[in-house]
């Protein structure tokens, strides 16, 4: 909330300012229960907190509020330093929302600092803070100190993560962007092992389909599992010629760099594990034709896995109104066509 706020008012008034600060405020205030209450720490993994701060480290438009973001990261990414009693709270009411289906809330102080910590990381934090930390010294010694702290903090931790744990935090955080590290062919060559998930059900895939998913016209509307089905038949909001119109996307979506960012990065991470994971299409395929089988003949609402739906997303992603997605969708229906990328010469 506190960053879409933000986000929305870049002429931002004084009341503007003033109300998103009361916003990180009240996180900040949180993130000091995180240590002994394990609920709100789980709701801080679950609910999208880390990025938000971290956004507003690149976006504050005033000292205050960008003082309580830093304030706040510090407290959760130091939670293992802090001496903790727990407090016995009912977490029965937190579950899973669409943003990560099938993630493991920390359940301990420890636990929740590496979560977090590597959910900055994924955010890209350490850049936001080589900037504010070269933008100036800070006449707020509280601010410089948690500046110092933070960065500190996060240098260690980035020694000690693999590249593969790095991408799956930021993949859980389901907001992507361009690197020059993980979103690469050698990356997917060196890890694309690492997508079959610990289950065996290519959890890392599913969470970029789902992300793809949900910022298409029936994921939006809250449409349950079972309406994938309608794009098995045909039936995402097809003009008389069977294209894609204009209205299947959201307006707002469609002028939101940062989410097409991520839109095409996942459509790119879906080619790439295609093309190098062996038989890759083999995967999806296989994925498609249980989903079809599922949807027509049973009457549960859940499907097997939401890879059976990865072709059609892709397709319906090849009429969106941005170039950059649309290049990136069609990119992913080229790979998801190969039948056998040994065959094929001069790979990119």
């Amino acid at each position: 909330t506190a960053t879409n706020y933000n986000n929305n008012n870049n002429n931002s008034t004084s009341s503007s300012v003033q109300q998103l600060y009361e916003l990180v405020f009240t996180l900040w205030c949180m993130s000091l229960d995180c240590a002994n209450n394990k609920s709100i720490r789980q709701h801080f993994a679950r609910d999208g907190a880390i990025p938000a701060l971290v956004q507003l480290l690149k976006t504050a438009p005033r000292e205050k509020v960008l003082r309580l973001a830093v304030a706040s990261l510090t407290v959760l990414a130091t939670l293992d330093t802090a001496t903790t009693t727990e407090a016995t709270t009912d977490t029965s009411s937190v579950k899973c929302n669409n943003r990560n289906n099938n993630q493991a809330y920390p359940s301990s102080s420890l636990e929740a600092t590496t979560v977090f910590v590597r959910e900055m990381i994924a955010c890209d934090i350490s850049k936001a803070l080589d900037h504010l930390r070269q933008l100036r010294q800070w006449n707020d010694p509280d601010l410089q100190n948690d500046l110092d702290v933070l960065n500190e903090t996060i240098q260690c931790q980035t020694r000690h993560l693999t590249q593969w744990k790095v991408y799956q935090a930021e993949v859980d955080t389901g907001v992507l962007r361009w690197s020059s590290l993980l979103h690469t062919s050698e990356f997917f060559r060196r890890n694309v092992q690492y997508m079959e998930g610990p289950k065996g059900d290519f959890e890392p895939v599913q969470k970029l389909v789902q992300i793809l998913y949900r910022h298409c016209r029936h994921g939006r509307s809250g449409s349950n599992s079972r309406d994938f089905g309608m794009m098995m038949n045909g039936s995402f909001s097809n003009d008389k010629n069977n294209n894609i119109n204009s209205s299947s996307w959201d307006e707002e979506d469609v002028h939101d760099d940062e989410l097409c960012e991520t839109l095409a990065v996942a459509l790119y991470d879906i080619g790439e594990f295609v093309r190098h994971y062996p038989n890759g299409r083999a995967v999806i395929a296989a994925a498609t034709r249980l989903y079809k089988t599922h949807y027509y003949y049973s009457q549960s609402s859940s499907p097997p896995s939401v890879l059976g739906c990865t072709k059609d997303i892709v397709m319906q992603y090849m009429q969106h109104p941005r170039e950059e997605v649309q290049e990136q969708a069609l990119s992913c229906a080229s790979k998801l066509l190969v039948q056998n990328w040994k065959a094929v010469g001069n790979e990119k």
